[in-house]
Formats: structure tokens, sequence, C-alpha cells
């Protein structure tokens, strides 16, 4: 016989008391792991060289490579800083007029001196004037004196001061060789009427005064210089596989030592100081992912495969990133990131999920950008991460993948274009077709590596999927259809326990699907023995009449140890064989205890409780409370104590007593035996250990009673249509049948109620809903056969 109190056998069920030790041991070895990946090269170098040195030998690309240049994009921009068009220059007006009345003053010192000598006699004898700032040789100042008033006139006013305006008022000279072109320019701007001497005159007092005749405004000039810059977009290099870098004998230019670089070619020094960064910035991602773990998600650190599968991840998408994305520029556009994100939703936990996308796109965009922390990279995993995670709802249908992928390329896609024209990138057609070509690829992948390698990865790492749960749903299943043929009074109570736990696990927001599946196989274990249980005794005598109390409760608690030994023979999943033995927890199998109280006042209730363990979860404890209730529920239906006939006034059409009014029960029926059977569970400390709250179990039984009430919904007595003759009269000792029940026959005035060996009631068989404590038995225990009395089953 099975032994009530040992574990079941093969299976070590998941208790969530373990010490946080791993937790410890997986945050250093990550961090230590990651520092690693993130600042030792991978790939060694192949040569070492300096700026300005020749190549010892032929340099040629080992790959293909696409990066943004610093040293042309830095060339670039300083060219663009020093481009002489950005110079503003602005005219000096006190310098041009300064210079025009020097030259005026010296024009009236030689008007004075002409009047001077027009009074002299001889003129011979007149002094020279004071000129400030020219040097005129005495022929010219002759010319000059001897020139008629009018010629001397057109000389000073229409050719000396015009040419002076033209060359300081209209042109820019900025510089001395401005100055020289400006005077070498000046015969072209005296009348060709003058004679050599008048123009080689005009030109003695022009040309001393000319001179810079501008200032530079530094801050426009600035402002010019620094958008000149800023629109420079950075210089793209490409460098095919097999280019030939360097020549032997070439001098190493910036140039081709950053392609060395970028191609992996250089041996690259590690600086202690860029490990202890790198390490203490991982070590800090690292502390907050395993806090909030431990907080909050103890499910997932106590589940050491959760922990592994997710250190993997990690640890295998920061190295993918450190092998192919440095150098380039379109491929980290290209890294499946939200793949990794929707695997850690789908088979672990959403919130968990969100985290990792969170670090992730950090040490990948840190990884990918060459060691600079960029607003680019990282908000676009992130985001694409989370589309990939909020539209992953149930993974159901093939669909969803498809809807994820969607979502994935529509948010990284606008996400990166809003980034580009947030920093004022130009955007054109070819960066529009570029942004929008690597967002559907990226989509697309994450999509299909997630479909493809989830239920791998569930096997692999003892992870139930919900497209694994939705196949052992099938009835076709070898375990259900044993079911369905040996043990179907169960199979039928697994269907409606699983409707129970179904919609209450919606309204919790705890996993419907694995609650379903679970309910489905949860009794599996009654077809070892079907006939020792109630509901598969239909028309027979009940075998537990003739076997001993501790006896029948050993039979009884061994369907759990036989249904976990038969769900390992099938492999089914470890959540679901967790349910088998939680479903009943510890609880008293009360009915044989209370029959061996009556021989053995002294007996002990522990050997009348199920192996156990209690529920650990949420879905295991819905199922506890969905199978007492329909257990209970079913057998007063049987019993009759669900009926009551109707009280209301009825038409014309309707005869008094056609319905059996079961919809209008009052709360205290159905919603009481709910509120009671739940009770009774958490009295027994049946809940104690899963993390259902208060207003989880007040949700629970509002699903519960409003699905028992349209299970348990009003049928229709069709009255036995008349008969006339001899077909027409009846036995005197014969009774006409009620509806649910055989003619002749009534419903026992005493009937046993099941609460799934928990405390239980009698009651009245007539159907008025009265409580009273009582004897009570199980869904799994047959009643004997004098107290079943006229217990129907549907």
């Amino acid at each position: 016989m099975p032994t009530l109190r040992s574990r079941p056998t093969g299976l070590q069920t998941v208790q969530y008391k373990g010490r946080p030790r791993h937790l410890v041991i997986s945050g250093i070895l990550l961090t230590v792991i990651l520092t690693f990946i993130m600042t030792v090269p991978l790939i060694p170098g192949q040569v070492q060289i300096e700026p300005g040195t020749p190549a010892s030998l032929d340099i040629f690309s080992p790959s293909f490579i696409r990066f943004e240049s610093k040293v042309q994009t830095e060339k670039a921009r300083q060219e663009a800083a020093n481009d002489p068009a950005n110079e503003v220059w602005v005219k000096d007006v006190n310098i041009v007029n300064r210079q025009r009345a020097l030259l005026e003053s010296n024009l009236s010192a030689i008007d004075a001196m002409r009047i001077n000598a027009n009074m002299e006699s001889p003129r011979t004898t007149w002094r020279e004037p004071a000129l400030q700032g020219i040097t005129v040789t005495r022929q010219t100042l002759d010319m000059l004196v001897m020139l008629p008033d009018s010629d001397y006139r057109y000389w000073r006013d229409s050719n000396v001061l015009i040419a002076y305006d033209a060359m300081m008022r209209d042109r820019r000279i900025a510089t001395e060789s401005d100055v020289d072109a400006a005077r070498a320019a000046l015969p072209d701007r005296l009348a060709a009427s003058l004679t050599p001497a008048q123009k080689a005159a005009a030109i003695a007092f022009i040309a001393p005064m000319i001179t810079i005749n501008v200032n530079i405004d530094q801050e426009q000039t600035d402002q010019r210089r620094k958008d000149a810059v800023e629109n420079i977009k950075p210089v793209t290099q490409t460098v095919q596989k097999g280019e030939a870098i360097l020549r032997q004998g070439e001098l190493a230019t910036p140039e081709a030592i950053e392609k060395m670089q970028e191609a992996g070619l250089l041996n690259r020094d590690i600086s202690p100081l860029t490990i202890m960064s790198t390490g203490i910035l991982v070590a800090l991602l690292m502390l907050l992912m395993h806090i909030y773990i431990f907080r909050y998600t103890p499910s997932v650190w106590q589940r050491q495969r959760q922990m592994v599968l997710v250190a993997l991840l990690i640890i295998g998408t920061v190295s993918a990133a450190r092998l192919f994305l440095p150098g380039h520029a379109i491929l980290p556009y290209l890294l499946p990131v939200a793949a990794v994100s929707m695997l850690i939703a789908v088979l672990i936990n959403t919130n968990v999920a969100v985290l990792v996308t969170f670090v992730l796109a950090v040490l990948t965009g840190l990884v990918a950008t060459t060691n600079s922390l960029t607003m680019d990279l990282p908000l676009y995993y992130f985001v694409g991460g989370l589309a990939g995670i909020f539209s992953l709802t149930k993974v159901e249908k093939v669909s969803t993948f498809a809807m994820a992928g969607a979502s994935i390329a529509l948010g990284s896609f606008l996400t990166v274009l809003a980034l580009r024209v947030l920093v004022g990138t130009p955007v054109d057609w070819t960066l529009l077709q570029t942004l929008s070509l690597s967002a559907i690829f990226n989509g697309g992948v994450s999509a299909t590596i997630t479909y493809a390698s989830f239920s791998l990865l569930g096997t692999l790492f003892g992870i139930t999927t919900p497209l694994q749960l939705m196949e052992l749903a099938h009835p076709d299943q070898p375990v259900l259809r044993r079911l369905i043929q040996e043990a179907p009074g169960t199979y039928h109570h697994s269907l409606v326990v699983s409707n129970l736990a179904e919609r209450a696990a919606e309204m919790i927001g705890a996993d419907a699907l694995l609650t379903r599946v679970s309910a489905y196989y949860h009794d599996i274990g009654k077809v070892v023995r079907p006939y020792y249980f109630i509901d598969n005794q239909s028309g027979m005598k009940n075998v537990h009449d003739d076997l001993p109390p501790r006896e029948s409760a050993a039979i009884i608690a061994g369907h759990v140890t036989d249904g976990v030994a038969l769900g390992l023979k099938h492999r089914l999943p470890r959540r679901l064989l967790d349910a088998i033995p939680q479903h009943h927890g510890t609880m008293l199998i009360k009915y044989f205890y209370v029959k061996a109280l009556r021989d053995d006042p002294n007996a002990n209730p522990d050997d009348f409780r199920y192996p156990g363990p209690k529920p650990q979860t949420k879905e295991n404890a819905i199922l506890m409370l969905a199978d007492g209730v329909e257990a209970t529920v079913r057998a007063m239906a049987q019993a009759g104590a669900l009926d009551k006939p109707v009280t209301r006034n009825s038409d014309a059409s309707e005869s008094p007593g056609l319905y059996n009014d079961m919809a209008t029960l009052p709360d205290d029926v159905i919603a009481n035996v709910v509120h009671k059977t739940i009770n009774e569970r958490i009295e027994d400390g049946q809940l104690d250990e899963c993390d259902l709250t208060v207003r989880d179990i007040a949700r629970i039984q509002e699903a519960f009673v409003s699905m028992l009430k349209g299970i348990y919904h009003p049928r229709v007595q069709y009255p036995d249509a008349p008969k006339s003759g001899r077909d027409s009269e009846q036995p005197a000792d014969v009774k006409p049948g009620v509806a649910g029940e055989p003619a002749g026959s009534n419903i026992a005035a005493l009937a046993l109620v099941s609460t799934n060996g928990q405390n239980g009631a009698v009651v009245n068989g007539n159907g008025n809903g009265v409580l009273s404590g009582g004897v009570v038995a199980s869904s799994e225990t047959a009643l004997p056969s004098s107290a079943i009395g006229g217990l129907t089953s549907n």
C-alpha cells in the first residue's frame, strides 16, 4: 500500500525557501565574464606600428569593414572651420573717414600753395607745402602749381577724391596683400585724359592713404565656423576584404592606423583604468539586476536553471556584439537584441525581461560604439525590446510572433529616426530607406529566432512553454485518452475544474493556460484504480465498504503518487508534475479519519493526510480551490440540495412548477458553499506557502460563484403527455418521476456532501440549503452505499 507521508517517488517539488547564495555567485561570475569580454580583444592583433613609421610588410584588411572615421571627420571639420568664407568682415568707417580727411588736408595744402604762387612774383620763390603721410617731388609740385584752375579742379575732384572713394569705401581691404592689390589698381581708376605726370601725381597722393579698411566680426565668424562644423556629417570609411591598407615601406598615416585599428590588426594595450571603469559599470548593472530578481521574482532565482538561461543569453548577446559590431555603421542596427527580451518574457518572467533588456541595451550599446556611450543604440535596443515584450502577450498563435516582429520594426524605426532628427542629422530618402530596412530586418529576425528557439530552450532548461501546454491540452494525448476511457467520471470532473480554475486565474492575472492544463492532469493517478473513486462508481457497489479506513485512506492518497509516476513516465513538464501533489496539499482525508475514530479514538490524523506539499504557486492554489469547490457543489446538486421550487406569479401560458429554478438561488447557497470551502483550506493552512492575497481570494471566489451558477442553471421540467385508456393507469405504489431521477425513487433525506476531505456539511435533502456540521466524504472517497441513498450523478 502507498505510504501517506512519503514524498511522491521521483519528484523533488519546488520549495521556495532556498538560500540566495547562488545569486551572489551569479552576480560575481557575470561581472567578471562580461568585463573580460568588453575589455580584452577577442581577436589578437597582428602588427605593431606607429604613425609616421614605415610599414615592414604589406598589410591587408582581413574582412569587410565599414566605420565612421574619426580622423577623416575631424579633418573635414577642421577644414570647414578654417574656410575663409566663414569670416565676417565689417567696414571700419572711422579709418575710411580719417584717411580721406588726411587726403583732403594734403589737397588743401596744394590749394594754398597755388594761391600763394599766383600772388608772388616771381613764382619761383614759393615755399613747399607741409604734406602729411605722402612724399611728392618738386617737379610734381611745380606741375600742380602750373596747372590751369579748370585742369587742377578736374584732377583734384574728379580723379583723386573719386579714385580714393572707389578704393577705400567701395572695396574690402582686409590684408596687406589687399592693400598692394588696391594700389596696383589705381591707374585703372583714373581718367584716361590725364597726362602721365598728372596720373603719377594722383597716385602719389592716393596710394599712401590706402590701408586696411575692415575689421573681423569675431562673434559672427565663430558662429559661422560652428555651424560649418556641425553641418559636417561623420565620414564613413569602407574597406573591402583583402584591400591593401599599407604597402611595405609606406609611412603609416593616421588614416591607415585607424583602418588597421578598426580591422583588429593592431596590438591593443589593455589599460587598467579602462578595465576598472568597465568593471564598475558592469558590476552596478549586475547588482541592480540580481537585487530586483531576489526581491520581486523569487520564483526565478530559486530555480537555478532559469538563472543560468538568463546569464547565457546576456553573455551570448554581449559576445556577439563584441565580435561583430565594432567598426560597422549598419550592422549594429541589425543585432536582434529584442529576441533575448522576448525569450525571457515567454520562458521566465515579463518583469525580468524588461530589466534584462535595459542591461543589454547599455552593454551592447557600449560595445558597439567602441566604448563610448551614446543615446542612439541603447535607446534603439531598449525600445525595440520593450515593443517585443509587450506585444508578445499570449504565445498561442504563430501570428502573435509576426505581430511582435512588426511592433519591434516600427518602434525601432521611429526611435532611431527621432534621434537622428534630434541631433540635427539631415534626413533624406537614402537615410529613411536604410533605417527602415534595418528596423524591418531586426524585427523579422528577432521574431523568427524567438519562435524557432523558445520551445527548444524551454525543453533544455525545464521551462514549460505555452505551445507545449496547448499541445498537452489536446485530448489525443495518451494520458488523457486513457483517462477518458478508464475513468470518464474523473475526466468530466477535470474538465469542469479546468473551466473554473482558468476563469479564476484570468481574474487575478495568473497563468490561465497553465492552470487549465494542470487541471486536465491533476487527477490522472486515478486511472490506476479508477473504481476506488466515487466519480467512477456509477451503478456499482462501493468497494470501500469492505476496507479498513486506514487502507482506504492510503488508496485515496495513493492517486497522488500514482499520478506523479504516470506523469514522469509520459514526460510531463515540471510545472504540471508539481500540480499533481500540490492540488491536495496536506489536507485531511476526513471521512476515513472520522470512520477510523469509531474504532480507535487515538487515531493519528497525520496518517490520514495527503503527502503534499502545499501549493507553492498561485496556479496550484487556484487548482486546489477549484477542485474542492467543484466536488462540493456537484455532490450537493446530485443530492438535490440545490433544488428550489419557483415562487413567483405565472401567467396563463405557464403552469406552476414548470422550472427547477436554480438560477434564482439565494447567495447563501452556492456562494456560501464556495466561501465555506475556501475558508476551510485557509484555516487548515493550505495556502500558507503561495502568494495569494486577500484580494485575489475574493476574486477567485467571485469567479467560482459566477461559473457554478452558469453550470447549474435552470432546467425545464417537461410534463408527461396525457394518456388515455389503460396506458394512463399506473400501479398505486408507483409515483411520477422527478426531473433528474428515475421514476419511483426519492432523494435521500440525508446526503453526504464532498469537500475533498475537508470539513463539510450535511445538507437536507429537501434542498433548503441549510448547512450543519457532520461527517463528510471526498470526491475521491467512495461513500458507503447506505449513506449515498438516492445520490445521482450528472
